[in-house]
């Protein structure tokens, strides 16, 4: 989609581009104890105490991942994605 077919008001041809890519930014709910290669996470600006908004993200390791931090990543399937860069080499930093 060419910028002057875009109407006004719509979405930006970044957005555009960005979920043709399949990237999101997304923001850590919880991180499970009992699955380390796991994070749970909802978009950025959804609240996430609705369970029906939450995905799941594949990561190497969740062990550096707090509540409330902001991640990047990749659509799989449905609603399973996958990290997008490396994890955080410091608990809460990356």
């Amino acid at each position: 989609m060419k910028h002057s077919q875009l109407k006004p008001g719509g979405p930006s041809p970044e957005k555009i581009k960005s979920a043709a890519d399949g990237l999101c930014d997304l923001v850590v709910w919880a991180a499970p104890v009992c699955n380390t290669s796991l994070l749970i996470c909802h978009r950025a600006g959804e609240d996430g105490s609705d369970p029906t908004k939450l995905v799941s993200v594949a990561v190497r390791t969740n062990v550096h991942f707090l509540k409330k931090m902001a991640v990047r990543a990749r659509l799989v399937r449905g609603n399973q994605f996958a990290l997008e860069g490396p994890t955080p080499r410091w608990r809460g930093k990356w």
